[in-house]
């Protein structure tokens, strides 16, 4: 198996989640260790503690991917006696390496609050705050014909072909590829030393900025030709955006109570905060009517973006850590709020992201390196 470093490890994400999205007050990117450490595993949470250093050394896990940064305010002093420098003393006495993807993690395509749409089972969602346009760019490559099908799905599955609420999108015409191979080539098709001429299909496909490492490797990874030709070109079109939030449908109809329960039940709670909803809408309002909702969510401590969502015209803002007068606000305000909590609304981006994780290792070889979410963690909130 190919050693992988850690310095391999921070790079993958920063092309994924580059930190110049960071907000100016954030503290993600790498909290303690060493580039220079040998991957042998990889271990995800949303907070680091004791615990969770614990659980990584037990599975064998060397990196551990948080969403809440450990470092976040500049210290002063280290005391080993209390959070967070009982927790940084333990890293480093186990050669742990601590790595937070916090605000870029919820503004990148695929990050929290797409996360948490899906799992909402969301449908035609939408940025809800824009902070900037998402560079993309048209790749051009030629294929065999027998090819083509393997080549496309290897793109797709690496990040291409995604155009706002569509994914698997690609143009493809056919034509005649021109070649000569030198006499020490080794071509797919033809013959070296002599010109050649090959049926081939042209691929066209869309490519977000923070896809392109993962595609171009993918092309060269599945593509037959010793050296696939390509063309990576900027697009003008502004469709993609990354931001804070999304908005979007939930399908069907449902009474207010059902739909409390579908957010308690997708995101695995057993209560949630009620502001503005409908009385009974917690209780079973069986003589509600049903009907359509359109809903902004933003997870995490979201209520900065109530006025976005207000705005937006929807019927509900799920989100979480709302406070008393915030409460208030919305209650007046008149757009309903459904409190499902910090650690509920956040959680869902970790499986996700195990997903990248285990694509990165598949592509350099190295899947069987452990990839864990920690099952273990758990709302610090108790609520009874």
């Amino acid at each position: 198996m190919p050693v992988i470093s850690h310095a391999d490890v921070i790079r993958f994400l920063e092309e994924l989640m580059p930190l110049d999205l960071c907000e100016s007050w954030d503290n993600s990117g790498l909290q303690i260790g060493s580039g220079r450490r040998e991957l042998t595993g990889v271990l995800l949470c949303l907070d680091v503690t004791p615990a969770v250093l614990d659980r990584a050394r037990q599975a064998g896990a060397s990196f551990i991917f948080a969403h809440h940064p450990l470092l976040f305010r500049p210290l002063k002093s280290v005391s080993t006696d209390r959070y967070p420098g009982n927790v940084l003393a333990a890293a480093v006495a186990a050669d742990l390496t601590v790595y937070a993807a916090h605000t870029n993690l919820d503004l990148v395509p695929g990050g929290v609050n797409d996360a948490l749409a899906d799992a909402l089972g969301l449908v035609n969602t939408r940025v809800l705050q824009r902070t900037r346009a998402v560079e993309s760019f048209k790749l051009v490559t030629f294929v065999p014909p027998d090819h083509l099908d393997e080549v496309s799905d290897a793109l797709f599955t690496a990040g291409a072909g995604v155009i706002d609420s569509y994914s698997r999108c690609s143009f493809s015409t056919p034509g005649i590829g021109t070649f000569f191979p030198a006499a020490d080539a080794a071509p797919f098709i033809g013959a070296a030393g002599e010109a050649n001429e090959e049926e081939e299909m042209r691929l066209e496909l869309v490519v977000d900025e923070y896809q392109v490492e993962d595609v171009l490797q993918a092309l060269h990874r599945t593509h037959p030709y010793e050296t696939p030709a390509y063309d990576l070109l900027p697009r003008a079109n502004r469709d993609r955006f990354v931001g804070f939030g999304r908005v979007g449908e939930v399908p069907g109809t449902l009474t207010p109570a059902a739909l409390v329960d579908l957010v308690k039940e997708r995101l695995g709670v057993d209560s949630v905060r009620l502001i503005g909803m409908p009385a009974g809408a917690g209780n079973g309002d069986e003589g509600a009517a049903a009907r359509s909702w359109k809903a902004a969510v933003c997870g995490g401590s979201g209520f900065g973006f109530y006025g976005d969502a207000l705005r937006s015209g929807v019927d509900v803002y799920i989100t979480g850590d709302v406070k008393y007068h915030e409460a208030r606000e919305a209650e007046l305000a008149g757009l309903p709020v459904i409190d499902a909590g910090h650690f509920a609304t956040e959680r869902p981006v970790l499986p996700v992201m195990a997903e990248e994780f285990r694509r990165f290792l598949k592509r350099n070889d190295a899947d069987g390196l452990p990839v864990i979410c920690d099952e273990h963690e758990a709302d610090p909130w108790l609520c009874r």
